[in-house]
């Protein structure tokens, strides 16, 4: 049904149980997966003073998201899954939207925490905005109670309207 699934992988427990939902839908159906992680500097760290610790601070962030696409990567190939890895600064949900359509990708799938009331709208949700504006169809993923990455608890399609 699907050939091409774009899964977005941040390094928390709920991405990484997208991932594994994702590789393992991919090897069902004969899939490719395109594996997206959208890098951006982190906000509480604040701005450092000198250029120098600047470029470290991006050379860091850009090593831990090449560490998790190589770990993504490897987990596919394991399963026999085609990975496309792809490492991008921007912002989260744009990017994610941006490459789905770039890639010709027939389903996004991402994790999420599963936050209601208050906290949801205070820290906001990377899934909603993706699924809000998405031409595909979005499988959102929650993490299982038991915290273990590779067992996803549910998914839920968001079907969009083409308009």
């Amino acid at each position: 049904m699907y050939k091409r699934i774009l899964v977005a992988t941040g390094g928390s427990p709920w991405s990484d149980a997208a991932v594994a939902y994702a590789i393992r839908l991919a090897a069902g159906m004969g899939a490719e997966v395109v594996i997206v992680t959208v890098l951006t500097l982190p906000v509480s760290s604040g701005m450092p003073e000198t250029g120098l610790e600047v470029d470290i601070l991006i050379d860091s962030v850009e090593q831990e998201g090449k560490e998790r696409l190589r770990r993504a990567s490897a987990s596919a190939t394991r399963a026999g899954v085609a990975a496309i890895p792809r490492l991008t600064w921007g912002n989260i949900p744009a990017t994610i939207l941006q490459t789905a359509d770039a890639e010709a990708c027939d389903l996004i799938i991402l994790g999420s925490r599963g936050l209601t009331g208050w906290k949801r709208l205070r820290l906001g949700s990377i899934s909603n905005a993706v699924a809000a504006k998405a031409a595909q169809p979005v499988l959102i993923v929650k993490q299982h109670p038991s915290g273990a990455p590779d067992t996803p608890h549910k998914g839920r399609f968001v079907e969009n309207q083409v308009k």
